[in-house]
């Protein structure tokens, strides 16, 4: 036996079924995650850079910059130049829907005028001078000019040098008796003398651990004449 249903029940059975599939969507949809103070891709030539990731009510974060938790809601100041990564990963408590986010961006000191683009920064060490042991064998070759004008500062060139020519890699500060020191960086250093010599052939005994010398090349023997 067929039954007649009654007319316009049809359609109230779609309106129900399209009504409660919008109820459905909206409890399934995500709010929006949101952070302020730094976008993906972000290029930051700045001291320092503070982002807020603010929560919505109902859902549980996990926020990360470079591995390490950090909280919602509160400004975090980025204060260390290099390459950050920023991890959002949230979870609605009610739909266990799953959101995460991941901004990278960097952050780069104006000091450096973004020729370290991308890289934390680095201050070198100081250097290490080598003893008078590890220069035993080596040699002080001296460069200067054969003449110069009077009351100008002299130049002077050194290396440290194996019997063969070949360099000695190493660290030292080179002195001279009445001159200013000269700092020779992996085995070669340059410097001035002051500018106040007077006229006539001018003495430099040059010296580090271990080696001494009073010989320029004998193409440039003479310094500060008339």
């Amino acid at each position: 036996m067929i039954r007649n249903s009654k007319p316009g029940s049809g359609f109230r059975l779609l309106f129900l079924f399209f009504l409660h599939s919008l109820l459905m969507a909206r409890c399934w949809a995500q709010a929006p995650l949101v952070v302020n103070g730094v976008a993906d891709r972000g290029n930051y030539n700045s001291n320092s850079v503070t982002f807020i990731v603010p929560s919505t009510n109902g859902y549980i974060y996990s926020v990360r910059l470079d591995g390490v938790p950090v909280p919602t809601d509160v400004g975090v100041l980025v204060s260390r130049m290099d390459h950050h990564e920023l991890l959002i990963l949230r979870t609605n408590a009610a739909t266990l829907a799953f959101t995460n986010r991941l901004i990278q961006f960097i952050l780069e000191y104006p000091l450096y005028n973004t020729t370290e683009h991308g890289y934390p920064n680095w201050t070198p060490y100081p250097p290490v001078d080598a003893t008078a042991g590890e220069l035993a064998g080596a040699q002080l070759r001296i460069l200067a000019p054969r003449d110069f004008v009077l009351g100008l500062e002299i130049p002077v060139v050194a290396w440290i040098e194996k019997p063969d020519g070949n360099p000695v890699r190493a660290n030292a500060l080179m002195n001279a008796p009445g001159h200013p020191s000269i700092r020779l960086f992996r085995g070669a250093g340059s410097g001035l003398l002051a500018a106040t010599n007077p006229a006539g052939p001018l003495s430099y005994e040059a010296s580090i651990p271990g080696l001494a010398t009073n010989h320029v090349d004998p193409r440039l023997c003479r310094s500060a004449l008339d």
